[in-house]
């Protein structure tokens, strides 16, 4: 250690002076990663020549040599010691170390947003009798892509996983260090991920590029918007029985299940063939990578071109699955689909029920017979409302649910990733919280949208349910502007 040190300082407060802690730390650091880096190697021969053998076994298996057998047993057994050994080296590496080799998975993010509201009239001075409830929503799909950037000196707080750079002085020569360990890190991502970090990078670069998606890059990830769904709007008038945070659930996921199972199909679908594609041309070797470490541009627009439309997979799903919905029609619609609500089981929700997906699960794209990457997928319904303890205190089941909802300004919201409920996850917010001071009320959000609210007259308004006996057609387009007019603000 003390020959390595001349290196990269002659300065003797780093040899052996206040700063010969840090220097030795990274030094150290260096040491155990070229020994990690030899270990992966010789593992990664060791398991060829195993991977070799066993194939040749499984073509002919009729006559088998003893001889060979324990001399594949002995190596299977030394290649589980380097495996030991390569476990021990890597939890000694630096936690900046550790994380760049890491290999980070997909998450796709479903969110159907929902603009909720409610129309009721008063029964007496404590309670109010529920006439309908209206829901206008769409459903928004974000992706969330690693980055994998070349290696910086770092140091990581172990609770936040915030990175904080290193201070580079001209005493020692960080620099160099920076590039030795940074060689190293692809080095063993190589020979553990094959083409992954290239794939990814150009499936970034190309979805980056389409002018049907906007992004935002983090410090470890690059977050893709993509299109919103067709608009689809909803109301179901109530009976004695009332209405329940489950049935909105329901009712909700229901109006929206085929955009849901198709979005989350065809995005999977098309990243697994670019990402497929990209592995293939990269194993020609007969392709260049730009300085960027991706592929050039004219390589991955052939095909189909597979690359520049992922924002189109959205308008082709839009125009094989439309909801014309007409005030006549709409609850006639839902009252014929309630028997719906048999097979859903009190813990699972209406998408795992009818396709087999749950809210939270994890898959794998298989790019190649040794390489997969890790996809999340997250399936969350985000309940928006106007004024939302009016609305949601007029559900059934308001009691087994309201502690889960926090007050922010007198409004009903959820902090965080909300909470589980009968198999949903549910995000509670309020668009009262959006609005410009002294324009809280919905109608001058309207406004601000050019998107008015009906007039009705003050009799009206109180007696919602001689409105809906007497005019249908004014109640209904009254009835289904508010969760419109929510829906677009919280946008």
């Amino acid at each position: 250690m003390c020959d390595l040190i001349d290196h990269f300082t002659q300065n003797k407060d780093y040899i052996k002076g206040e700063f010969s802690h840090e220097s030795y730390k990274w030094l150290y650091n260096l040491v155990q990663l070229s020994m990690y880096t030899f270990l992966i190697e010789y593992e990664n021969i060791i398991f060829t020549r195993n991977k070799l053998n066993t194939d040749e076994s499984k073509i002919d298996d009729e006559v088998e040599n003893e001889n060979e057998t324990e001399k594949l047993g002995l190596e299977t057994d030394f290649y589980q010691d380097l495996v030991l050994k390569r476990k021990q080296v890597y939890q000694k590496l630096d936690p900046s170390i550790r994380k760049s080799l890491q290999k980070l998975g997909i998450t796709l993010t479903q969110n159907l947003e929902t603009g909720f509201d409610t129309e009721y009239v008063n029964k007496d001075l404590l309670t109010n009798k529920l006439i309908s409830v209206q829901i206008a929503q769409h459903l928004q799909c974000y992706l969330k892509l690693p980055l994998q950037p070349r290696y910086k000196l770092c140091k990581i707080n172990p609770v936040t996983e915030a990175k904080y750079p290193v201070k580079i002085t001209k005493s020692f020569d960080f620099s160099l260090l920076e590039t030795i360990i940074a060689n190293h890190v692809e080095r063993i991502r190589t020979i553990l991920y094959g083409n992954n970090d290239i794939c990814m990078s150009t499936l970034i670069k190309s979805m980056t590029s389409d002018p049907n998606i906007t992004s935002y890059e983090s410090q470890d990830y690059v977050i893709i918007r993509l299109p919103k769904s067709t608009q689809k709007v909803f109301i179901k008038l109530i009976d004695l029985d009332g209405y329940s945070l489950t049935k909105l659930l329901t009712d909700s996921t229901r109006l929206s299940k085929d955009d849901i199972f198709n979005f989350r199909t065809e995005v999977s679908t098309k990243m697994k063939d670019a990402l497929i594609h990209y592995n293939n041309l990269l194993e020609t070797k007969s392709v260049n990578l730009n300085k960027n470490k991706n592929l050039d541009n004219k390589l991955i627009e052939i095909k189909d071109n597979i690359i520049y439309n992922f924002g189109e997979i959205f308008n082709e799903i839009k125009d094989f699955k439309t909801f014309d919905c007409n005030k006549e029609n709409i609850n006639e619609y839902n009252i014929n689909n309630n028997n719906d609500d048999d097979k859903v089981n009190k813990d699972t929700n209406l998408i795992e029920s009818y396709f087999k997906l749950k809210a939270l699960s994890r898959n794998n794209l298989n790019i190649n017979r040794y390489n997969r990457i890790s996809i999340s997928y997250i399936f969350n319904n985000v309940i928006i409302g106007h004024n939302t303890p009016a609305d949601l205190s007029l559900l059934n089941d308001f009691e087994d649910f309201k502690n889960e909802l926090d007050i922010v300004n007198k409004g009903f919201i959820t902090l965080g990733k909300g909470f589980r409920y009968c198999g949903y996850n549910v995000i509670v917010r309020d668009t009262m919280l959006l609005a410009p001071a002294g324009q809280k009320s919905l109608a001058n959000i309207g406004k601000l949208y050019k998107f008015e609210k009906i007039n009705l007259t003050e009799f009206e308004i109180t007696h919602m349910d001689l409105l809906l006996k007497e005019n249908p057609n004014k109640f209904y387009e009254y009835a289904l502007r508010d969760p419109l007019i929510t829906l677009k603000h919280a946008s």
